[in-house]
């Protein structure tokens, strides 16, 4: 009989009206199918109990697979309880926080966390349990059994990322996810990040397997994967998720060459200041690059070199602003607020250097400490860890408890940073922030999400663009 099984991925309490394409689900989901495995996606927004409970009962799937990062985990959980006390079914975990935190299976309703890469510990799961043979032993995957952790290593990294099928958009319903992006179709080419940002989830990631790391698919395979994408589906832009599109300068400019003859679609990348050099600056342009995300996170460079292991200088980030705006090329700034050792005026470098170099868009996150991260083992160490309320918004608010800058600092610095910004440019665009991050913006936002009328999309659209979301 063919196996099925039901991924349930939440994005509950997040900022935005866009859907995403989940791409570690869509590889799984692909591999999946490749082995004449049936698969469905659950796509859950909010609590819906009902619908979880009207999916499984019409697809009667033998395995419930979840996927969270930190601030997801506790709508996993509730979900799965439900899953579980409900069905008897097999469910299991897979993403960041269950590969940094796998001690979480013991007191969570899952059968089995998944560590590290998923596309072979699952496909090798559902194998042997459609067989009725022994699952206990699978590389990457820990088992809750009669009340004992079984506790398996890991399999090396995926060596050759071109072994593995192309994402299955379809099980995303991906047309709905290009149309709630306003026309952009997403794309991510390679795998691990070589920086060692404490911030982030990569540096403990990389940490659990052996092998290759930071690995890319081949400049064939990704053109190739543009080109079936744009046969199946109507999109006017690409993104490139990659977290850092410059880390191989060599792939990329042969995949500029490429792209150029064979694509040729405006399109979009992050990138590093400390990865940039204006021969990369000038290919960008010419295969057309409409807009480059930096990453500042902050303008304090004490606190940038010292806390974040960001070693670039604020006249390095100044220097590739302008050199991208000189060329036509629109920029993106992406901040963080609220970091260990902060305080209001170290912030304040951080809207000085956005002001000077007055990006076409900026995002302001609030730092949140990521379990399995550096960051997060500092602020356990220094008691900084506050409670998360239910309705936490990752984000948009803070957990942090820090001596020199409260939660309300926070917030209002949050909350006013793009006016502050661009006060000195345009006054009417520090309005339309001011408007954006203000109660009447929350408004707006929340009115424009339940109207189908065409001056709702015009709103939100609106807001979008000037907000740089």
């Amino acid at each position: 009989m063919r196996m099925k099984v039901l991924f349930i991925y939440t994005d509950i309490n997040t900022r935005g009206s866009a859907k995403h394409l989940q791409i570690g689900i869509a590889s799984l989901s692909s591999v999946l199918r490749q082995k004449s495995v049936a698969t469905k996606l659950l796509y859950l927004i909010r609590y819906d109990f009902e619908s979880v409970k009207k999916t499984i009962v019409a697809f009667k799937p033998d395995i419930v697979a979840f996927t969270s990062v930190g601030t997801q985990f506790r709508h996993v959980v509730k979900i799965a309880a439900y899953v579980k006390s409900t069905f008897d079914i097999f469910a299991i975990c897979g993403g960041p926080h269950v590969s940094l935190v796998p001690d979480v299976l013991e007191q969570s309703p899952f059968d089995a966390i998944c560590r590290g890469e998923g596309e072979f510990p699952l496909a090798e799961l559902v194998e042997k349990m459609s067989q009725k043979e022994n699952i206990y032993a699978i590389k990457n995957l820990w088992f809750k059994k009669d009340g004992i952790i079984i506790k398996n290593e890991t399999r090396p990294f995926i060596d050759d990322l071109d072994s593995l099928p192309f994402p299955d958009r379809d099980i995303f319903d991906y047309q709905n996810v290009i149309d709630s992006d306003y026309g952009q179709a997403s794309f991510m080419f390679s795998r691990g990040c070589p920086f060692n940002c404490p911030y982030c989830s990569n540096h403990a990631l990389r940490k659990l397997a052996e092998g290759k790391y930071v690995r890319t698919r081949s400049v064939a395979e990704a053109i190739q994967e543009i080109r079936d994408v744009r046969a199946q589906y109507t999109f006017n832009e690409v993104v490139f998720d990659d977290d850092t599109m410059t880390i191989n300068k060599k792939w990329l400019m042969s995949f500029l060459d490429v792209y150029v003859k064979k694509i040729s679609i405006p399109f979009e990348i992050n990138a590093r200041v400390d990865t940039m050099d204006n021969e990369i600056l000038e290919k960008l342009k010419m295969a057309g690059c409409r807009k480059i995300s930096f990453g500042i996170e902050s303008g304090n460079e004490e606190l940038r070199q010292r806390i974040l292991k960001r070693k670039m200088t604020n006249e390095l980030i100044i220097n590739y602003f302008e050199k991208a705006k000189s060329l036509g090329i629109k920029t993106k700034s992406f901040n963080l607020v609220g970091l260990p050792y902060e305080n209001r005026e170290k912030f304040k470098d951080t809207i000085s250097i956005n002001a000077a170099i007055n990006p076409d868009s900026l995002i302001l996150n609030v730092f949140y400490p990521y379990q399995g991260t550096d960051l997060f083992k500092l602020c356990k160490e220094q008691n900084w860890l506050g409670p998360e309320p239910e309705t936490f918004v990752e984000r948009d608010d803070t957990i942090l408890e820090l001596p020199d800058f409260s939660r309300k600092e926070i917030i209002h610095c949050y909350k006013t940073f793009g006016f502050k910004v661009y006060q000195r440019y345009s006054l009417w665009k520090a309005f339309l922030y001011y408007v954006r991050y203000s109660r009447l913006g929350e408004i707006i936002l929340a009115l424009s999400e339940s109207m189908l009328l065409l001056g709702g999309k015009k709103v939100k659209i609106a807001i979008k663009k000037i907000s740089g979301t």
